[in-house]
């Protein structure tokens, strides 16, 4: 999308996971146990994810941003299952 005045361009594109209140503390521990390594950060960060933010001042979420060209539905999809996954303790 292209302003004909401004030259102006969406350049990425926010979105957010809910996640339960049992995830999100799950995330925390898990996080904790790999010794404040922030291992979701990492892992959406190697997704191509960026603008992450997680913690219980915005309540069970995972916000993060994509440049607006990587954004497809099959993208969303694998970030979705990356999140759940994660907070279920499965096997990444």
């Amino acid at each position: 999308m292209t302003s004909k005045n401004r030259r102006t361009r969406v350049t990425k594109q926010s979105f957010c996971v809910e996640i339960t209140v049992r995830q999100f503390l799950n995330i925390e521990k898990r996080d904790d146990k790999d010794n404040n390594t922030y291992g979701l950060l990492s892992l959406l960060e190697s997704i191509g994810c960026y603008d992450i933010e997680y913690n219980g001042h915005i309540g069970p979420n995972v916000f993060y941003s994509l440049d607006h060209e990587q954004v497809s539905e099959e993208l969303l999809d694998v970030i979705v299952k990356a999140v759940i996954n994660y907070a279920e303790g499965r096997k990444l």
